[in-house]
């Protein structure tokens, strides 16, 4: 079939079709509600064949970013981290200009500072990023990859992209601006992405790496094809693997990248991807029935009309909103860590901040009332104990004190419902 976005790989424009990803997106926020992710007939890379527009995703990254609220630097990230600065150490010298572009909270930055990089910047399409940054003491400017900032800054010897090419709309013109506006001649680009080559060991919901956000899927044959198609030459990558984020197994890759001019780029012939669609399909599978039995649960408790927590408003949420009962469930608030989120109202319900669990006690007993976690609950902390005392937890991600006879769908962001 003819696809709505060219092949972010290669720039073909055919592909097929593997599965229909749906949210409910909030009503300010004008991307699409569904979109296909489609692998390429050329060249097998696969994508999210999303209608969006440029100028969509600009607004959205300008004005629902949430990213720039707090660091944390936990073990997962700082086992990337940590591969990154090795990395930069064998390309880069410590006073080396290094730009990380779509920076966020600054985690990676602050992280390099206190390995002994001194000349950094971060450059972000939201405010509140670059002011995170700014307070830190590291220089910061609103921009993007594919806009220069207005800052008055020298060419970098080295860019950072982590976890950024799976934002992209048009990642060819983004590495192109970067070579044209930000980088120094025969600079690198160090990038990480989320690693699609093989989803075997991954449990997480399909939303969790199909979303609004993530649109690329990239294998690293296919980022080569990429870069080398934009004049880059791979130089070093590393698959970072076995470590845990929000109880999942993750794993990314890690590419260092130089611009080279055009008479020197060799165009090695890369080979067709002929592994990420069959993991996307083997993974999307896999999470079929989990799912099902997910929209189940949900169906019984919308049904019962019984009081709920939510906890999280991204993603995860607006997925459930689209292709579940859950905006039909007697929705107390939404509970979420993002200072950005809290006192906003999304789907109609107001978002509040963890330390407000404290003060709900809700009516009748604990068995009339849910709280619906979809991840990173911290039982262990005091907001975690009152919900524990005061309502049914529903989420099979709480390995310790289980409601009594909660039927376990042993999914972690499964909802599954105390009797």
């Amino acid at each position: 079939m003819k696809t709505i976005r060219k092949c972010p790989a290669c720039g073909n424009h055919t592909g097929e079709i593997l599965y229909e990803n749906k949210m409910k997106m909030p009503a300010e926020v004008s991307l699409p509600e569904s979109y296909h992710i489609v692998s390429c007939n050329a060249c097998g890379n696969c994508y999210a064949d999303t209608s969006a527009l440029p100028a969509d995703y600009d607004a959205y990254y300008c004005g629902h970013n949430y990213y720039g609220a707090g660091w944390t630097c936990n073990a997962s990230s700082v086992h990337d981290y940590a591969v990154i600065s090795r990395m930069l150490d064998d390309a880069v010298s410590k006073d080396g200009f290094i730009m990380d572009i779509g920076c966020g909270n600054g985690g990676l930055l602050k992280y390099l500072k206190e390995q002994g990089f001194t000349n950094l910047m971060g450059i972000d399409p939201s405010a509140d990023s670059v002011n995170s940054l700014q307070e830190y003491g590291i220089r910061a400017a609103i921009g993007s990859v594919y806009h220069q900032t207005d800052a008055d800054i020298p060419k970098a010897r080295a860019v950072i992209l982590t976890m950024v090419l799976e934002h992209l709309l048009e990642p060819d013109k983004a590495l192109e601006n970067i070579k044209k506006q930000y980088l120094d001649k025969e600079g690198f680009v160090l990038a990480s992405w989320p690693y699609f080559d093989d989803l075997i060991a991954d449990d997480s919901p399909v939303i969790n790496n199909f979303n609004h956000e993530h649109i690329n899927y990239f294998s690293l044959v296919s980022a080569q094809r990429l870069f080398s198609r934009c004049g880059y030459s791979c130089r070093d990558r590393h698959i970072s693997l076995g470590f845990c984020r929000n109880d999942f197994l993750m794993f990314s890759n890690i590419a260092l990248f130089q611009s080279v001019s055009e008479n020197s780029c060799k165009k090695e012939p890369l080979p067709k991807d002929e592994r990420t669609k069959d993991s996307i399909l083997k993974y999307i599978a896999r999470q079929k029935e989990k799912e099902e039995a997910i929209a189940a649960r949900i169906h019984e408790l919308a049904k019962s009309r019984k009081e709920c927590i939510v906890w999280g408003s991204g993603s995860y949420f607006m997925h459930l909103c689209s292709v579940t009962e859950l905006e039909q469930c007697n929705i107390t608030c939404i509970i979420d860590n993002n200072r950005l989120k809290q006192g906003r109202s999304i789907s109609g319900f107001p978002v509040k901040s963890p330390e407000a669990v404290k003060s709900f006690r809700g009516g009748g007993n604990s068995d009339s009332r849910y709280a619906i976690w979809k991840r990173n609950f911290a039982a262990g902390q005091e907001y975690g104990k009152h919900l524990l005392r005061n309502y049914s937890v529903i989420n099979s991600c709480i390995r310790n004190r289980q409601p009594r006879n909660e039927m376990r769908l042993s999914y972690p962001w499964t909802i599954s419902i105390s009797d």
